[in-house]
């Protein structure tokens, strides 16, 4: 079986077939041929290990001690007797007009993530746990069928932003998202800031006596949001697998050179979006803020929060 461009498929597709073929009739083999994706695809946590290349921002793939595996790899260098003068030209012209294409696509290179990566200049920080000693408070961000919803737990410090991926997943009634957020452990108290593209869900948790607080929205909120971000350092945990996916791939959106605009593409960003609502109320970068009037808790649900 070959499957050519093997990074535009997910590894349940791959699982899927490889699981189906039981001949003993020959040897079954599958052969991979793909561009460099970027550094957290399956393929390469399947196969490989990715080790710093010269190249800041960029990885080596190495082929793990496997006695099933045979990786070929190959650039136009191992090859330039029959390549174009005017192809190799235009390639290595690639370094300076377009260098993540020419360090991926040209040169074979592993990317931290998407080309026009939104946190790609200030990199997140793997953490085994959160630090539990400062306040905790939430993001959420609504989805359902086709987009999950996704609640994030934040603690902060100064300059340091602490993340920690809750939930991910899709078709979530309150009465179990309330299930959820019991099983966590999760105190009514607690803030969640929350998307506020749905105030019907958001009154209902109220009603529930969760302390559920509508973020910023409108225009240009967004950017806003991203930019808060950027001016904390940024530690998440290694166990938040979604989050740190979305971190490869949230991107800014291509203009037709395919090059970065200021505008965020609207995916990639549910985990993302969670943390930006998270921080909607916190000072730049000093901790917690105030909560706006008439967002705090209801009667009956006086905040122990130092807001």
């Amino acid at each position: 079986v070959i499957i050519e461009e093997a990074d535009e498929i997910s590894e349940e597709d791959f699982m899927q077939l490889d699981d189906t073929l039981r001949t003993t009739k020959a040897q079954i083999q599958i052969i991979l041929i793909f561009n460099p994706p970027p550094k957290r695809h399956w393929i390469w946590k399947r196969w490989f290990l990715l080790l710093q290349a010269t190249v800041t921002g960029y990885f080596r793939a190495i082929p793990k001690t496997k006695p099933e595996l045979l990786s070929i790899f190959g650039t136009y260098l191992d090859n330039q007797v029959n390549c174009n003068p005017g192809s190799v030209e235009r390639w290595r012209e690639y370094k300076t007009s377009n260098p993540e294409h020419y360090w991926t696509m040209i040169l074979g290179l592993v990317s931290e993530g998407a080309r026009g990566r939104i946190f790609k200049d200030k990199p997140w920080i793997p953490i085994v746990a959160m630090p539990n000693q400062h306040q905790k408070y939430y993001g959420l961000d609504w989805g359902f069928s086709t987009d999950p919803l996704a609640l994030v737990e934040h603690e902060s410090q100064g300059r340091r932003l602490y993340a920690d991926l809750k939930i991910y997943k899709t078709n979530l009634f309150n009465d179990q998202l309330e299930e959820e957020l019991i099983r966590l452990g999760i105190s009514k108290r607690a803030p969640i800031y929350c998307d506020p593209s749905n105030p019907k869900d958001r009154e209902d948790m109220k009603r529930r006596c969760w302390n559920f607080i509508e973020a910023t929205g409108g225009p240009g909120s967004v950017n806003s949001g991203i930019n808060n971000l950027k001016q904390f350092d940024i530690f998440v945990t290694e166990s938040s697998k979604e989050l740190w996916e979305e971190n490869a791939n949230y991107a800014w959106a291509l203009d037709q050179h395919k090059e970065p605009t200021s505008d965020p593409e609207d995916k990639h960003n549910h985990a993302i979006d969670a943390m930006r609502y998270g921080q909607d109320h916190v000072r730049k970068p000093r901790g917690l803020g105030v909560v706006k009037a008439g967002d705090r808790p209801t009667s009956g649900q006086r905040s122990e929060y130092n807001m």
